[in-house]
């Protein structure tokens, strides 16, 4: 063996040790294979009082089909959809010019957030622009100093209103 070889093996061996240590244990979960489906690590988490909040409807076929209502046309100011894709998908007429565009609900990192984050999300939005009614601050192409242009919705959506939206939302994932 050569004199070089101990010393490059130590290097290498310290530097794969080395890189796991760079690595929380949150982004370890939210790695997935498609690179569409990430998380904007800069979207704000929720409360942990809101975020442990699960659905407190029973999602009957009437509150599904009200949730899916919102969703796809009477939510205001803007129905989900317009941004979110009719199919949750992020394609939505109105997404495609955002910067940066809707995730893509469909993915199944979606599928795992818990009921308060969205409930929180949907509510307060993604990027802390302000709640006042007709507040018109929507993001434009080449600012990045926020998560997303996902306007709070209080004003706008009751809380059942919004655990409706987000039971029809979890119908995207249903298998």
């Amino acid at each position: 063996m050569s004199k070089y070889f101990l010393p490059i093996a130590i290097a290498c061996g310290l530097a794969l040790v080395l890189s796991g240590c760079a690595r929380t244990p949150e982004s370890q979960m939210t790695t997935m294979a498609d690179p569409d489906c990430q998380p904007d690590p800069a979207t704000p988490q929720a409360p942990a009082d809101i975020r442990s909040l699960n659905n407190p409807l029973d999602m009957t076929p009437d509150q599904l089909a009200a949730g899916r209502d919102l969703y796809q046309d009477s939510a205001r100011p803007v129905a989900c959809a317009q941004c979110h894709g009719k199919q949750g998908d992020g394609t939505g007429p109105l997404g495609r010019h955002l910067d940066p565009s809707p995730p893509d609900l469909t993915c199944d990192f979606y599928r795992d957030i818990p009921d308060g984050q969205l409930f929180w999300i949907t509510r307060e939005g993604s990027n802390f622009m302000s709640n006042e009614p007709g507040h018109t601050d929507v993001r434009r192409p080449g600012r990045r100093d926020r998560a997303s242009a996902m306007r709070p919705h209080r004003y706008f959506l009751t809380e059942e209103e919004t655990w409706q939206v987000i039971g029809y939302m979890r119908t995207f994932h249903s298998e």
